[in-house]
């Protein structure tokens, strides 16, 4: 059995094991009862959006179930292969990115939903099984618990200068080779093929400029994939309160672009 909730705490879900699923959309104060594959699944743990829209579900000894309406109808994800014995599941607050784990396995990790997902190899050379998993709202940290042993989070992930980013100086083209011999040069600002607007060097230069890089990737303004956390940066004071896909604010999914705005 667990549960889960959105933000507001007036969407909230429920997993019975060898139940079924169940739904409360005033705080809890009444439920529906929603079937999902057989009355015998094994449901173990459940996470939620930050707007209760996108909900992932682990099944012991089962899969990976999704879903993008509330819980009103789920998919059985089968990319991981045949089933195991899932021991938790969390996300991103805007849903985007999905991470469970394996009792004496590993961290299985989707960026797309719960659509697809990688296993990634955790060795922390103790031998308890990994018990429980949650994550940052921009999913980019995560925080591990062994059974009988210490708690394990991700290491910051190692930043690099983004090759596309170019600005013009005196009539030639620049990258951040040309930003990493002069620190000042953080504060110009270029452009992304993969980004509307202006950026600025000292966000898509992120090694030249020593910038932190736990913003998210997956983030985008609703609607508009282009509007990334890298258009976010440009204007943090005007944009970090713009919502993306699943309702997330920016100001969450991209707090490096957001300076805490």
């Amino acid at each position: 059995m667990d549960l889960a909730m959105d933000a507001s705490g007036k969407k909230m879900v429920a997993v019975e094991q060898f139940g079924n699923i169940w739904l409360s959309s005033d705080g809890g104060k009444t439920w529906r009862e929603v079937e999902v594959g057989s009355s015998s699944e094994g449901w173990f743990a459940v996470t939620a959006s930050s707007d209760g829209k996108y909900l992932a579900a682990v099944v012991r000894d089962g899969n990976v179930w999704r879903s993008s309406d509330s819980g009103d109808s789920w998919i059985e994800d089968t990319s991981v292969g045949e089933s195991k014995r899932w021991q938790g599941i969390t996300s991103s607050s805007d849903g985007s990115i999905v991470a469970a784990i394996v009792a004496f396995g590993n961290v299985w990790m989707s960026s797309d939903y719960g659509a697809s997902f990688v296993e990634v190899v955790v060795d922390t050379g103790e031998e308890g099984s990994l018990r429980k998993i949650t994550s940052s709202s921009s999913g980019a940290e995560l925080a591990l618990v062994v059974e009988g042993g210490n708690v394990w989070t991700t290491v910051e992930p190692s930043c690099t200068d983004d090759d596309a980013w170019t600005t013009t100086r005196n009539g030639k083209s620049v990258g951040c080779d040309w930003v990493e011999a002069w620190a000042p040069r953080c504060q110009a600002k270029g452009t992304m093929p993969s980004t509307k607007g202006k950026v600025y060097a000292r966000y898509a230069c992120a090694k030249a400029c020593g910038t932190p890089c736990n913003d998210s990737t997956s983030w985008s303004k609703l609607n508009d994939p282009l509007k990334t956390c890298a258009w976010v940066s440009s204007e943090a004071d005007k944009r970090c309160d713009v919502r993306g896909q699943g309702g997330t604010p920016a100001h969450d999914a991209c707090p490096v672009a957001c300076g805490g705005n």
